[in-house]
């Protein structure tokens, strides 16, 4: 009897220190960083995009796997995929107008299927890719009808493999579809200046355990977050202004990390914003440059969970970084 008493104890106070073990004190966190080194970087600029030499024209979106496999993709820049440390591994799909070919990946995602989701700007469809690059299904098409495109921009998807696409056509908003394309409604309609909501688009990001949809807003500079069920916009955050936490100019990168919290891209300072998930403000690292851990017009941004690091897409630098949070305290 003792000796069980004795292992509750003992169990009890296990579990008491890896309660206390928990997410960091976020009000201790210094408001700049500064530059943090890069964990990897990998490309340089050239005219024309050669993914086995690290040859890159300039990359926009950005998605990591469960297992740290790092997907990019541009106008004239191939969909290809890296490993963790920045080897080349291979180019899914081909550039094209017909079926099963992507033209302009203007955003992208990866579903609980380890399958690559893609809107296509100028194909104006969504197409899905396994991660080997064999096609899987595509759908959408040109139109003013709500459940049409007019111009695609990043996606998301959440737990249950829906996806959500900023489209700014006759109908602009992000809009949100089942995993086998059907169309369910226009979750985040546009706004016009002077009411609350989103204004102008820009990157978005999901958080399926909270049941929320964060959505860049460039037109007021802040963060709106929406039930992803009801679209209801349940509050904003950040804003444009120079105060620690706030956005010179373009929201143009969101991705949900570890705790919870949110890391949202100042693309004019060339830094990223991290805040809890209630829109507090915790810290900022990096600084516009072209050196290491510097950024430049950077857009996509990703969380490689396998490896606790935020993953850049730094457009003007030609490169990708990534950033191990370790190195900010997380």
């Amino acid at each position: 009897m003792k000796k069980f008493l004795v292992f509750l104890i003992v169990a009890a106070a296990v579990m008491s220190a890896v309660s206390c073990a928990g997410a960091p004190d976020f009000t201790k966190f210094e408001a700049d960083q500064g530059v943090i080194m890069p964990a990897m970087m990998m490309g340089e600029k050239a005219d024309k995009y050669d993914g086995p030499n690290l040859q890159f024209t300039a990359p926009k979106p950005i998605a990591v796997d469960s297992e740290g496999i790092i997907y990019v993709a541009a106008k004239a820049f191939d969909l290809s995929k890296f490993t963790a440390d920045g080897k080349f591994i291979s180019v899914l799909g081909e550039k094209g107008k017909g079926k099963g070919q992507w033209n302009y990946p203007k955003g992208l995602a990866i579903n609980s299927k380890g399958q690559v989701v893609i809107s296509d700007s100028k194909n104006l469809k969504i197409l899905i890719l396994d991660k080997e690059g064999k096609f899987v299904k595509e759908f959408g098409e040109e139109g003013d009808a709500e459940y049409q495109f007019g111009d695609l921009g990043p996606v998301a998807v959440d737990a249950e493999d829906n996806i959500y696409v900023s489209d700014e056509g006759k109908v602009t908003g992000i809009k949100k579809y089942t995993a086998d394309g059907k169309f369910v409604k226009v979750i985040v309609p546009q706004v016009e200046d002077g009411t609350p909501g989103t204004k102008a688009l820009a990157y978005l990001a999901i958080n399926s355990k909270l049941g929320r949809l964060y959505a860049g807003d460039d037109g007021d500079g802040d963060i709106d977050v929406y039930n992803m069920t009801s679209g209801e916009l349940l509050f904003s955050f950040a804003g444009h202004g120079e105060k620690p936490g706030e956005f010179a100019e373009d929201i143009d990168g969101i991705a949900i990390g570890p705790y919870d919290l949110v890391f949202a891209m100042n693309t004019d300072g060339g830094s990223i914003h991290v805040y809890t998930s209630e829109g507090d403000f915790v810290t900022a690292f990096g600084k516009a440059g072209i050196y290491e851990g510097e950024f430049a017009a950077p857009e996509g941004i990703a969380y490689d969970s396998a490896n606790n690091r935020i993953v850049v897409a730094d457009e003007k630098n030609y490169r990708v970084q990534s950033i191990a949070l370790s190195d900010l305290g997380l």
